[in-house]
């Protein structure tokens, strides 16, 4: 470890140098790095340059989305001319020990290292499109899915989710590689998100090596992970640790609420971001604690704002649950960002699990619906009258989104969920997979994504086509594209859930047969 000038001696906070440099790892970990080629210590400028040859391979709306992001972080380094300087290496999604394949799966966690003089930063990215289940799996603390994970002292750990052990094992290997290396160097380890708290976990497993550990909008984890840390490294590791751990939260994230935090108050601070108020989707961002016109990081306020108190107080009743309990809820909410939002299948699972959640779903949305309710109540209940209207539009924001999401869904699931196979009735009779009732869960879905085209889709284009003609109706205009962009989102969501369906069928098809063929086979013989 070397001697760090934005590591605070007397209490005070991280150095605005340093807020920029972690705002600016983060931001570039969210390029599309896995799918470019960067070779190992590249300069930050070859990588935005491979950003921008990239682009020619994506679609209109990719393109605008990777233009922006590459142009945000360009602006960074013209308000800041060291971050010019700045390389990458020991990026996580390579095949750096020439074993033929990837040393960790870049849907399911993703970290590299940006060097910038006498500073190493280790920063793992937020949640990649195939990790929002496992995102659950950090705050239930159950042993369903758990890996255990052993660190160098032989301490194991039980209530790890499958990539926390990746990012674990990520940083044993990267510090063991670059032990020599380093030792005269200033080792951060950070990261936003669902990075920020697998840097704060790498940093209770290797508090020793690090400086300092810097984090941003990230959940914490079980409260029966926090038991391991303590069992393992004692609680005088823990506080020692903690005098080293910093982090930064936009006063109404959604995300940093979830989890028992593994940072101290006293070194939490809390900010609000350059965003527009009805954009509160933003407040979890990166980009918003920056501003690129002129340089300047946002404000820090006082307290966490009236939305991040509405997610503590809603993750609070999920926490006084057995992690049994637990699940339905955490897997109910991550689902939801990981079928219906990216719409990608999570990293390593398998047909069981999709069975699991399945077999699940209507425990998931009566504990969901209810859960969010009932926390809704509590808060209105005790919400302090003298708050100006203006304070509180980011929550009645999100409560109204929340409600008609729920008031669209819930019939429609309601009546798919006693289609669901659950009852035992076999083709052969000599094996015993039920899924004669998939067929016609697949049809009533065919059936509801037709209706959304329908009755929702087209007849709202056909409102904003009639109502084209209108100069005073622009804010009616956008709203309607913002509802035909939200059916479309759920017509692919439940495009989504019939091809696992469809895989599950196939699945217990192939199983049949190849037990029939078996039979045969024995019979034969």
């Amino acid at each position: 470890m070397g001697e760090n000038s934005a590591v605070p001696s007397d209490r005070n906070y991280v150095s605005e140098g340093t807020i920029i440099n972690e705002v600016f790892y983060n931001e570039v970990l969210y390029l599309p790095l896995y799918k470019i080629n960067v070779r190992d210590n590249a300069n930050i400028k070859d990588v935005l340059k491979s950003a921008k040859e990239y682009m020619s391979t994506l679609d209109n709306k990719e393109q605008k989305a990777l233009k922006e992001q590459v142009e945000y972080l360009e602006g960074m380094i013209e308000h800041n001319e060291d971050l010019k300087d700045v390389t990458i290496s020991n990026m996580s999604w390579k095949d750096n020990d020439n074993d033929g394949k990837k040393d960790h799966p870049p849907l399911g966690m993703q970290a590299a290292v940006f060097t910038k003089g006498d500073e190493v930063n280790i920063v793992y990215r937020g949640t990649p499109d195939g990790s929002w289940i496992d995102n659950a799996e950090i705050v239930i603390g159950g042993m369903f899915y758990a890996l255990n994970y052993v660190d160098k002292n032989g301490k194991v750990y039980k209530h790890l989710s499958p990539m926390q052990v990746e990012a674990l094992k990520y940083m044993d290997t990267v510090l063991k590689k670059n032990r020599d290396k380093w030792d005269d160097k200033i080792l951060t380890v950070g990261g936003h998100s669902k990075g920020d708290s697998l840097a704060a976990l790498a940093m209770m497993v290797h508090g020793d090596k690090f400086d300092l550990c810097f984090g941003i909008n990230g959940p914490g984890v079980s409260p029966e992970t926090l038991k391991d840390i303590l069992r393992n490294i004692g609680e005088e590791k823990f506080y020692e640790y903690q005098n080293k751990m910093y982090k930064l939260n936009e006063a109404n994230d959604y995300v940093n609420p979830f989890g028992v935090p593994l940072y101290k108050s006293e070194n939490i601070r809390w900010y609000k971001g350059f965003y527009p108020l009805w954009a509160i989707d933003k407040a979890h961002y990166v980009s918003p604690i920056y501003n690129i016109e002129t340089g300047e990081l946002a404000n820090f306020v006082e307290n966490q704002g009236v939305m991040g108190v509405f997610v503590r107080d809603l993750y609070l009743k999920v926490e006084k649950l057995d992690p049994r309990e637990r699940e339905a809820p955490c897997y109910g909410i991550m689902s939801i960002l990981q079928f219906f939002i990216n719409k990608e299948l999570p990293v390593g699972k398998d047909i069981r699990f999709y069975m699991y959640l399945i077999k699940k779903l209507n425990i998931i949305i009566l504990d969901v619906t209810d859960i969010f309710l009932s926390t809704l109540d509590d808060y209105i209940k005790r919400i302090n009258k003298e708050n100006p209207i203006i304070d509180l539009l980011p929550l009645i924001v999100f409560i109204k989104g929340a409600k008609i999401a729920l008031d669209h869904n819930k019939i429609d699931m309601l009546d798919a969920l006693q289609h669901l196979p659950v009852d035992r009735n076999y083709k052969t009779e000599k094996v015993a997979i039920s899924y004669r009732k998939v067929e016609g869960l697949i049809t009533k879905l065919d059936n509801y994504i037709l209706d959304l085209d329908s009755k929702y889709i087209q007849a709202v284009e056909d409102i904003k086509s009639w109502l084209a003609g209108v100069k005073e109706i622009g804010a009616g205009s956008r709203r309607l594209e913002i509802a035909i962009k939200n059916y479309k989102d759920i017509k692919k969501g439940l495009e989504t859930y019939k091809d696992l369906l469809n895989q599950y069928k196939a699945c217990c098809e192939e199983t049949e047969d190849r037990f029939i063929k078996n039979l045969q086979g024995t019979a034969t013989a």
